[in-house]
C-alpha cells in the first residue's frame, strides 16, 4: 500500500508550476534589486559629475575674482546626494590655495583625477606646446552605498571621483 501511494505521488504534476515560479522568482527579484542598486549608483554618479562641471563654470565665469570656498560649498551642495561628497578646491596643484591676485603660472600635464602642475612663468611655452596658465583644480569623493542589496555582494561600498580643472588666466 505504501508502495502505490509513493509511485502515485512519484507521477503527479500539480503544483509544479507554482514550486517553479516559487524558484525563479527568487533569481528574479535579485537580479531586479541588483539592477537597481547600480542605477542609483549611476544616479549619484552623474549628480556628481554635474555638480563639478556646474563648479568648474561658476569658477571659469568669476576667474578674476575666485572665492574657492563658495566653489566647494556649491559643488557639495549641488550634487544633491544623501551624504555630501568632499569636495577640494586648489589651484595649481594645491589644495586651498587660490589666490586671486600676484598668482603664478603653471604647466599642467597628465589627466584628471590627478594632472601634474609645473611652476612656470605666465604664458611660457609649455611642452606640449600651450601657454602656461593658473588652474583651479576641483576635485569631489563621493561614497555610495548599497540600498537593496548587501554591500559585500557588489565588492562594498562605491567610491565615485569626479574632477575638473579649469584654466583662470
Amino acid at each position: 500500500m505504501k508502495r502505490g501511494i509513493l509511485s502515485r505521488l512519484a507521477r503527479e504534476e500539480r503544483g509544479v508550476a507554482t514550486i517553479e515560479f516559487a524558484l525563479l522568482s527568487v533569481l528574479f527579484f535579485f537580479v531586479m534589486t541588483a539592477g537597481l542598486d547600480i542605477a542609483m549608483w549611476y544616479q549619484q554618479r552623474l549628480r556628481l559629475d554635474s555638480a563639478v562641471e556646474q563648479g568648474a563654470m561658476i569658477a571659469f565665469n568669476s576667474r578674476s575674482s575666485v572665492d574657492q570656498a563658495a566653489i566647494g560649498t556649491y559643488v557639495g551642495a549641488a550634487a544633491r546626494l544623501s551624504s555630501a561628497p568632499t569636495v577640494t578646491v586648489g589651484c595649481n596643484g594645491g589644495s586651498s590655495n587660490c589666490v586671486n591676485s600676484a598668482r603664478t603660472c603653471a604647466c599642467v600635464s597628465g589627466s584628471a583625477p590627478n594632472p601634474t602642475f609645473t611652476t612656470t612663468a605666465c604664458n611660457a611655452a609649455c611642452a606640449d606646446g600651450s601657454l602656461a596658465g593658473y588652474y583651479m583644480n576641483i576635485k569631489a569623493v563621493a561614497t555610495s552605498s548599497t540600498m537593496l542589496v548587501p554591500a559585500a555582494m557588489l565588492g562594498g561600498n562605491m567610491v565615485q571621483t569626479r574632477s575638473a580643472v579649469v584654466r583662470l588666466q
